[in-house]
């Protein structure tokens, strides 16, 4: 059992964030021999910006059932454009189980973010 998952300031790279969400999702399809991770904190990682969202994307879109809290704060210095935050709030409209999401971005994009939660 996995309960909480953090990678926060670690050296993960994108590859490597890559095959842990590859494992999780495949301990997910497992149905009931694995569990968790319930928080996954991906905060202030060094990763390929624009990938590294379309692999939270990805993960979002899974579904994953024991994941609750995701914890992606800010990402440095990389302003994530209107686009990939809609694509964030469309994987959230995927996701049945995620109860908090942290994310840094401009407080509209948030809230599109946020209403998809909500539902």
């Amino acid at each position: 059992e996995i309960y909480f998952l953090t990678l926060n300031s670690s050296q993960t790279d994108s590859t490597f964030l890559s095959k842990i969400f590859m494992k999780l999702v495949e301990r997910n399809k497992a149905k009931n021999k694995f569990y968790g991770p319930e928080i996954l904190d991906i905060e202030n990682i060094r990763i390929d910006k624009d990938y590294g969202i379309k692999l939270i994307c990805n993960y979002l879109r899974e579904n994953c059932r024991d994941t609750k809290w995701l914890k992606i704060g800010n990402f440095g210095d990389y302003f994530v454009s209107a686009s990939l935050s809609e694509q964030i709030a469309n994987a959230m409209e995927c996701n049945g189980h995620i109860l908090k999401l942290d994310i840094e971005i401009p407080w509209k994009q948030k809230q599109s973010i946020d209403e998809k939660i909500k539902k």
